[in-house]
């Protein structure tokens, strides 16, 4: 999902990661009861010791956003800068925690696809061009079902981390689909106003999946990010 964004941040002279979660690309998926938010950030925390090379700027979209968080609550020190995408530090409500055990019972019984044809009317705007949502469909068909009923119930069971936000005193960027359906931007409005120093770009035109919708845009924020950021050795 981060083709776009790695081909741009490499030709612009940096070094980039893009580890799969557990169950996800060609990651073999964990057993259901291992999965956790605070297992994902520990994971990306052994990737970042092993191939970072010191304190890492790290990104996350959605759910990758919730793994942020939990890796800065549990390995701050690890992070060097922040970027937070289409995301939210609440925990789920009660009926989206509903919605998702739902999922999950249609994954078990159906695979995937019953998961990615509830959720693309939501992940992307309504302007989305066919290439996008097709490009988007495959992404999600491709995935083993266990990788998401392990991020589904990680989702469903993570805490709210609001109380993190106002102690974070490393440099953040916060991107917003304009449409995004599902974290709209006035609800990372209220997330940057709590994180001291943080700076919001709004993506025009975009969804949730913003880096697959508007890919030049989400890269020209990304790159005025890291250009402002201080020179570091560590992978970015």
């Amino acid at each position: 999902m981060w083709a776009r964004q790695r081909a741009a941040l490499e030709a612009a002279g940096y070094r980039v990661l893009t580890p799969d979660l557990p169950g996800f690309g060609q990651s073999a998926p964990w057993p259901r009861q291992r999965c956790s938010l605070d297992a994902f950030a520990d994971e990306i925390h052994r990737c970042l010791e092993a191939y970072a090379g010191g304190p890492a700027v790290v990104g996350g979209l959605s759910m990758g956003g919730y793994v942020l968080l939990a890796l800065l609550r549990r390995h701050r020190q690890a992070v060097r800068a922040a970027i937070f995408m289409d995301t939210h530090p609440a925990a789920d409500t009660p009926s989206s925690r509903q919605k998702r055990w739902q999922l999950i019972d249609a994954v078990a019984a159906q695979g995937v696809r019953a998961v990615a044809e509830a959720m693309l009317p939501r992940l992307l705007s309504a302007t989305a061009g066919a290439e996008v949502r097709q490009a988007a469909m495959a992404l999600m068909l491709a995935q083993d079902p266990q990788g998401v009923i392990g991020a589904l119930e990680a989702m469903a069971r993570r805490p709210d981390q609001t109380d993190l936000l106002p102690t974070l005193s490393l440099p953040v960027l916060l991107i917003a689909g304009e449409q995004d359906a599902s974290t709209p931007p006035a609800v990372m409005a209220a997330m940057r106003d709590k994180i001291p120093g943080s700076r919001l770009v709004e993506i025009p035109r975009a969804g949730h999946l913003s880096n697959l919708e508007a890919p030049e845009e989400v890269n020209a924020a990304l790159l005025h990010f890291l250009h402002e950021l201080p020179t570091s050795s560590g992978a970015e």
